[in-house]
């Protein structure tokens, strides 16, 4: 995670050199036509545009505009889910035995089929240049040194846990900002005094802290998964994620500030959350 973390960071400013290239790459995975104000789904639409951007950092260029692969990658998630549940409903001992005939699990199996064939296409058709790709096919090959793991199954575990939740958190960021417009204008001067000052790269997110802000007071006000009662004990000392909404002091500006302390700011970069 290190390593893609590490590459994340350096790919990012080519990621977005081009921003009109960018753009429009983005308008052909929603493949919308903008005049005016325009109602969307954003469980496809927005899911469709996360999936489009990590696509470009996680399997490069050569998948990022595959409709097949984009489409995959976020059915395989809710589809492996759906599968769980419906093994969790067979006795432990048989599962080993009914997942074959279980329709959700074979129409995972299906997806894995065919992500195999997309990405071990791209992988042979890289095998023959000399051309490097920047993005988490190769820095994951370089990860494993040579020793042998499963490149299919470690990108839809990528793809599983940045799309649905990231779609979700800019979902929730963006009506939180609407929701409170004296935002706006302190944004946009920070999007433009970052960019201006280091363009898309990580020194611009890292100085994006108002935004890295709103995005951890939503978070934290709205967490993508709350916990409910269900009759379980707690052990004593268990650890628990909670929600506080509300909580006294807190603000869409408590972060910027907090992170602004000199004790905290060496360690900011490695847990901001844009980045």
């Amino acid at each position: 995670m290190e390593r893609l973390e590490k590459g994340a960071s350096q790919y990012l400013g080519e990621v977005w050199q081009e921003p009109e290239g960018m753009r429009l790459l983005l308008a052909e995975s929603s493949q919308l036509t903008v005049v005016g104000w325009l109602d969307i789904k954003w469980a496809h639409e927005g899911t469709n545009l996360i999936g489009r951007l990590s696509a470009s950092v996680f399997v490069g260029e050569e998948l990022a505009g595959h409709l097949e692969w984009l489409q995959i990658s976020i059915d395989y998630a809710v589809n492996m889910f759906f599968a769980a549940r419906a093994l969790r409903s067979w006795p432990r001992w048989v599962r080993p035995i009914v997942h074959w005939i279980i329709p959700e699990c074979r129409r995972c199996r299906v997806e894995v089929q065919k992500a195999r064939q997309l990405l071990c296409e791209v992988i042979r058709q890289r095998s023959e240049q000399t051309q490097r790709y920047e993005d988490a096919i190769t820095w994951m090959n370089e990860a494993a040194a040579g020793r042998k793991y499963d490149v299919v199954g470690a990108q839809l575990g990528l793809a599983m846990a940045a799309n649905v939740t990231t779609a979700e958190l800019l979902k929730q960021t963006l009506i939180s900002i609407c929701s409170q417009p004296e935002l706006i204008s302190p944004l946009r001067a920070e999007l433009d005094t970052a960019i201006a000052d280091h363009s898309w790269s990580a020194a611009g997110l890292f100085n994006m802290r108002l935004l890295d802000s709103v995005i951890k007071e939503t978070q934290r006000l709205y967490p993508l998964g709350e916990g409910k009662s269900c009759g379980f004990e707690l052990a004593r000392h268990a650890n628990v994620a909670s929600s506080q909404p509300g909580a006294p002091g807190h603000s869409e500006h408590y972060f910027a500030k907090r992170s602004a302390a000199p004790a905290r700011n060496k360690y900011r970069r490695r847990y901001q959350t844009i980045s």
